[in-house]
């Protein structure tokens, strides 16, 4: 008990000190990071989970990942199970399958009444899910595109109830062979993995969804974004937040990135995020003909 004690203890306090130095402000000229993940460290542990197998096993309870993923508190995830519960019920039947998502990389758990034992991450990734049910109906046979995929979860929660007909995940090199890795373990199928720089520009689709993804990206990523995949891309889902410059990155802000869609003609709504995990956070969807 003392040694476990003493590991959080340390764990505590490598997670404050690289919390205190995002939080250090930066000038616009250091501004260099395309994403919020784009981090020596993170990167390297990536590279790391997926060239070694021991740390694979684990890497979701790495303190330094769980700054960036896997980062759902056990009180957000009853929040995400309630609303579960109230508005996508048939979803509570599926939730063995669900529950592989923490067969791989060792996250952390809670138990939760009536369910047993699950990360509260993967709760979120279920609620998304079922968001994007409500908003968009069947999402078999479509064309996919999720910006800053991360690991692949919510890739592998999608996957558990619709056979989509592909699905391209769009993040960093480091991340992406992460989740190749991650992706191919869990046996998921019928993924292509790209970074910003490897989009098409002719090829359209049928959803893009993003949780946090493409609010982390600088403005030029962002900008990119736009024209290469959210003006071609019939569905949008994207879960906004806004402190990427702690991350020494520059984005668009809220007021910019709503005008950026006003000026570009999107018939977007804006919904909130539950649970809200930032002042400023929202959701914002469209359903158009491209």
């Amino acid at each position: 008990m003392v040694a476990m004690n003493k590991k959080i203890i340390i764990i505590s306090l490598l997670c404050c000190l690289l919390g205190l130095y995002f939080l250090i402000p930066h000038s616009p000229k250091k501004y260099k990071a395309r994403c919020v993940s784009d981090h020596k460290v993170f990167k390297e542990l990536c590279a790391k989970a997926t060239r070694q197998p021991e740390s694979f096993k684990h890497f979701k309870r790495d303190p330094f990942f769980t700054l960036f993923a896997e980062n759902t508190s056990v009180d957000e995830g009853r929040i995400c199970l309630e609303l579960i519960r109230s508005r996508y019920p048939d979803l509570l039947t599926h939730m063995d399958q669900f529950r592989q998502n923490d067969a791989l990389g060792s996250p952390v758990t809670a138990s939760y009444e009536n369910i047993g034992t699950i990360s509260p991450t993967t709760l979120h990734y279920i609620k998304v899910l079922g968001e994007l049910r409500k908003e968009f109906g069947d999402l078999s046979a479509m064309d996919i595109i999720e910006i800053g995929g991360g690991y692949g979860g919510q890739c592998k929660i999608i996957s558990d109830l619709f056979s989509f007909k592909s699905y391209t995940l769009v993040d960093l090199p480091e991340t992406l062979e992460l989740a190749k890795k991650y992706l191919t373990e869990a046996g998921v199928k019928n993924v292509r993995f790209l970074t910003p720089d490897q989009l098409s520009k002719e090829e359209r689709y049928d959803l893009v969804l993003s949780t946090y993804g493409f609010s982390e990206y600088n403005r030029t990523l962002q900008k990119s974004l736009f024209t290469q995949v959210l003006e071609r891309s019939q569905r949008g889902y994207l879960d906004c937040n806004f402190c990427s410059k702690q991350f020494r990155v520059d984005p668009l802000s809220k007021k910019q990135l709503i005008e950026t869609f006003k000026n570009r003609g999107f018939p977007f709504r804006i919904l909130e995020e539950e649970p809200r995990r930032g002042k400023e956070n929202f959701i914002l969807v469209w359903d158009h003909e491209i």
